[in-house]
């Protein structure tokens, strides 16, 4: 990724959370980041033959498909659930159980290490391990939140059109640093000019700038159909 800071001028302070722009320039390969406050061009990304990655380094990848001018779907894919890390904790609870059996002779603790070891693979895999995430997006009906787990559980979460202000990406701090998310705002059907709620998208891959830059864009354009 060709990544290239262009200004740093910012004489706003910066919010915690700041909403932040995305243009396509004269060169369709490249967005440039904006900031609403300043109007001064933060970032320059190419989105030519990059690699995604989340937050923590992890690598990650992003399919697009479109459907429709009026419909897409993205759908950001996790690394797999590692056999190493499982094999690794199932040993350390074995041979802290097989240790405490040594001194105390008690089969108790053999038999609470294999049902807690099974147990927490069952957490892990069902409710906590997310495969994929999933986002459709269709101008005409809403928008569609869709989580894959290892186990094979989705679950799915369907926003109505009507509902949707619309879909930004969001400055926030997370342990001790500054990442960046993509959300939907929800507006108040009373005052269609107030947010009452905010959905934040990809809340399990955490996809890092590049990749919400590219999701943001195809977003708003479907908005830009739909309006």
């Amino acid at each position: 990724m060709a990544e290239k800071l262009c200004s740093i001028n910012v004489s706003t302070p910066s919010p915690i959370r700041r909403r932040f722009h995305c243009l396509l320039s004269n060169d369709c390969q490249n967005y440039l980041i904006l900031n609403p406050y300043s109007y001064n061009v933060l970032t320059v990304i190419s989105m030519a033959e990059e690699e995604f990655t989340d937050i923590n380094g992890n690598s990650i990848s992003l399919d697009c498909q479109t459907h429709s001018a009026l419909c897409r779907e993205f759908t950001v894919n996790s690394p797999k659930l590692s056999l190493r890390k499982v094999m690794v904790y199932t040993c350390f609870v074995w041979l802290f159980a097989y240790a405490v059996f040594f001194f105390t002779e008690n089969t108790t603790v053999l038999s609470s290490a294999i049902l807690l070891t099974l147990a927490g693979m069952m957490i892990q895999i069902h409710f906590v391990k997310v495969d994929h995430e999933t986002l459709l997006i269709i101008g005409s009906l809403g928008v569609q939140l869709s989580s894959s787990y290892a186990s094979g559980r989705e679950r799915t979460i369907f926003i109505e059109m009507s509902k949707l202000k619309d879909i930004v990406i969001n400055e926030a701090v997370y342990m001790h640093s500054m990442i960046y998310y993509l959300c939907i705002l929800i507006k108040d059907p009373a005052d269609p000019e107030t947010v009452t709620s905010v959905v934040p998208l990809f809340q399990s891959s955490k996809p890092r700038l590049n990749c919400l830059v590219h999701v943001y864009r195809s977003c708003q354009e479907v908005l830009a159909h739909s309006r």
